[in-house]
């Protein structure tokens, strides 16, 4: 119902009748509306209220639905004319279903069809049981409040299997009387009822948003060279020596948006807002990059939004921090969303293959961590110093800006057949 049409029944009918009433809520704000939960069954709390409730079915085609809608109106005659029509119900039950097919020929009637529909339906929320679902299991469709609630339970980020939800529902079942479904069915009716979208964003919120969650598709000619740079910083995956210590060092870098390049770095033994700010000043320094950019997209982690860079508090963002005393516009990207800076994730992934070069190489992960890495750490002669692998990083980083892909050249406007880079 609209809002509009509910409004008018309560100025024109509920109110004479002492169900409606026009007041200011408690925590004040204009005069609202307020109806009796008596005033209508599909207002009462809890399990009744949902019965008499029409039910959702968006995903059945329109054509189901409208022919649901006109069995339930021949389910309710003939419920009338159970409570009307005097003997027998065998006498007069020819003479009302040919007087139901001349009202709607469309439908294909029969004395035990409307007998079954008047058995299935009863309230507003067994119109579902009405619909056509040939190829399903008719006989377990279950009721609306027992799809709540094992939605409720399967729709979870401890990903509960199937059979663990529907074995919860029909603990619930035998408590509250609802009808349940079979295991098979549960199956059966699961997507339909659960689109699989719905179930990854709630159950793997992660995957969701690198899959299916929308996105504006980002234009790397919306910005001119060394004008837009962003930053990450990342673990690398190989040991190396600073004294009397073996650690993993971390990586910062300042990517060009447009041109791809690495226009500042540093390798630290930690990731904090110190090493992020010296990779800032490397870049910076460079004459080449022509005084830095004139906006950054950084990381949401904290020690990108440390108050070295905005300011100590959000008032002071737009006065205080090295961002604001450099004219430079600084951006957070969308938090657990690698792909709002694909670009210079894509730089980390090409680091493989030059963290494989060193003997200390550590893998991605427990699955690909090298056997022989604890009899390579026990000897510290093949473990690489901080300055050995900072001077090869230093080539490698300079290889990769002057490769063909991040080739100035590249960025010249179509000229002479020559096409833009992408």
């Amino acid at each position: 119902m609209r809002t509009d049409s509910l409004a008018r029944r309560c100025r024109n009918s509920l109110r004479a009748r002492g169900l409606a009433m026009c007041a200011t809520p408690p925590e004040g704000g204009q005069a609202q509306g307020f109806v009796q939960v008596s005033a209508d069954r599909r207002l009462l709390p809890g399990g009744i209220g949902e019965l008499y409730q029409t039910p959702d079915l968006l995903q059945d085609p329109r054509k189901k639905v409208m022919e649901a809608v006109q069995r339930a109106a021949r389910a309710d005659a003939f419920g009338q004319a159970l409570a009307t029509r005097p003997g027998l119900v065998k006498d007069w039950l020819a003479a009302f279903v040919e007087e139901q097919r001349r009202r709607h020929p469309e439908l294909r009637l029969r004395g035990r069809s409307v007998y079954a529909w008047h058995k299935l339906y009863a309230r507003p929320a067994d119109l579902v049981k009405l619909t056509d679902a040939r190829g399903g299991d008719r006989r377990s469709q279950g009721d609306p409040a027992a799809w709540r609630a094992f939605k409720n339970l399967f729709l979870h980020q401890n990903q509960p299997s199937v059979k663990q939800g529907w074995e919860g529902v029909r603990g619930m079942a035998a408590e509250r009387g609802w009808k349940g479904c079979t295991l098979a069915s549960c199956h059966n009716q699961l997507n339909s009822k659960v689109p699989p979208e719905v179930q990854l964003a709630n159950r793997e919120p992660e995957r969701w948003r690198q899959t299916m969650s929308p996105y504006t598709k980002q234009d790397p000619e919306a910005w001119a060279a060394g004008k837009r740079w962003v930053s990450d910083h990342q673990q690398t995956d190989l040991w190396r020596r600073w004294n009397s210590t073996i650690l993993r060092p971390w990586l910062a870098t300042w990517r060009d948006w447009r041109t791809r390049q690495i226009r500042g770095w540093v390798l630290g033994n930690s990731p904090n807002s110190t090493t992020i700010l010296a990779a800032l000043r490397h870049g910076l320094m460079d004459d080449g990059n022509f005084g830095g950019p004139q906006e950054v997209i950084t990381d949401h982690g904290r020690d990108f939004e440390a108050w070295v860079f905005h300011g100590r508090t959000k008032g002071e963002r737009r006065a205080y921090g090295i961002l604001n005393a450099l004219k430079i516009e600084g951006h957070c990207a969308i938090p657990f969303s690698p792909n709002s800076k694909s670009r210079q994730e894509r730089f980390y992934r090409s680091l493989s293959g030059f963290v494989k070069t060193f003997e200390t190489y550590a893998g991605e992960g427990v699955d690909t961590r090298p056997e022989r890495l604890n009899v390579v750490l026990a000897n510290p002669r093949l473990i690489p110093t901080f300055e050995h692998v900072q001077a090869r990083l230093a080539t490698h980083i300079a290889g990769y800006n002057a490769s063909n892909d991040h080739a100035l050249d590249d960025l010249a406007l179509q000229r002479n057949g020559r096409s833009t880079g992408r």
